[in-house]
């Protein structure tokens, strides 16, 4: 564990952010991409039929760690959609972090800064120094309330800006990765971040549910993403689910803290569909706090436990 950082150390970490930036470690152009595609393919979603709940969540092959930009500066979703989801009878699981992470939101900085700026906060919680002179919060009976966000959380962002490279338009995987562990080791403590991919380039869901329960946020980093309430967002009836989706076909950064499982299934009790939502810290400015699918709306280009020791 690092207790204190000297002189040669600061400096050490500098170069490295400077030769990362020097050797393209840049934010990409957006450009046309597939996202409308996704999009498209999933608005009949009912007719889908999954047998095989290990291909469901897939990575995009021509996304790569160095050039997936994350981008979206706190901005509402562009597009709205109400599924009707039919089943005889439906199972739900699920797991969520207590406390949830701080509604935070990096004013004027992209949605990577906002991500890896909660997970700060929420572990200032049990090290002070990550924010020095923040208080996190305290409890009222046995619930957790978070401080409001002030001028000392304004100017984590804004070093956490910085040393993810300082670059208005967003930032890369590797800068956000590198960025989080200069922070952390520049006030005296390690970061644990961990790709959740698996060698067969999957999404690694064991891993990601036991990261939630063993007290470990998630940085998940989508193309193209869904927002959905989670009071009334998903709304049960007889026999059928109403989803309301705000939609957004940029890529995102989101701070995870939690997962819910829906399984629905058909009169003659075969699986034809299963949802798997995040709790997530959208990094938007409405709502800050939601659900997100993973299965619908978005291809996970990446995920990383992350936890503060």
């Amino acid at each position: 564990m690092i207790k204190q950082i000297n002189k040669n150390t600061r400096r050490l970490i500098t170069y490295i952010l400077v030769f990362m930036m020097v050797l393209g470690f840049s934010v990409i152009g957006l450009g046309a991409t597939p996202q409308q595609t996704y999009i498209g393919q999933a608005l009949n979603v009912e007719e889908r039929i999954y047998s095989d709940f290990n291909s469901e969540i897939i990575f995009p092959g021509e996304q790569g760690h160095e050039e997936y930009a994350i981008s979206s500066r706190g901005s509402s979703p562009i597009e709205f959609y109400t599924e009707r989801v039919n089943f005889h009878t439906r199972v739900q699981r699920g797991f969520v972090m207590n406390p949830a992470v701080p509604s935070y939101l990096a004013h004027g900085y992209t949605c990577g800064i906002t991500a890896g700026g909660v997970a700060i906060a929420y572990y200032n919680r049990q090290f002070p120094q990550l924010i020095p002179g923040h208080t996190a919060g305290f409890y009222m009976g046995n619930i957790w309330l978070w401080n409001p966000q002030n001028q000392l959380v304004d100017a984590m962002f804004g070093q956490l800006f910085m040393l993810m490279g300082g670059n208005p338009a967003g930032v890369t995987i590797v800068q956000y990765v590198t960025g989080m562990m200069m922070y952390v080791a520049l006030r005296g403590r390690s970061i644990q971040m961990q790709s959740l991919r698996t060698g067969s380039n999957r999404l690694n869901e064991t891993a990601l549910k036991n990261a939630f329960r063993s007290g470990m946020l998630v940085s998940l980093f989508a193309v193209g993403f869904s927002i959905v309430g989670i009071t009334g967002g998903i709304v049960t009836n007889a026999n059928h689910d109403l989803i309301s989706h705000n939609i957004g076909t940029e890529n995102h950064v989101m701070m995870a803290y939690g997962y819910r499982y829906i399984r629905y299934y058909n009169a003659s009790n075969q699986l034809i569909r299963r949802d798997i939502y995040l709790y997530v810290n959208t990094g938007l400015s409405t709502p800050r706090l939601a659900l997100t699918p993973i299965t619908r709306f978005m291809y996970v280009a990446d995920a990383f436990t992350t936890r503060v020791i």
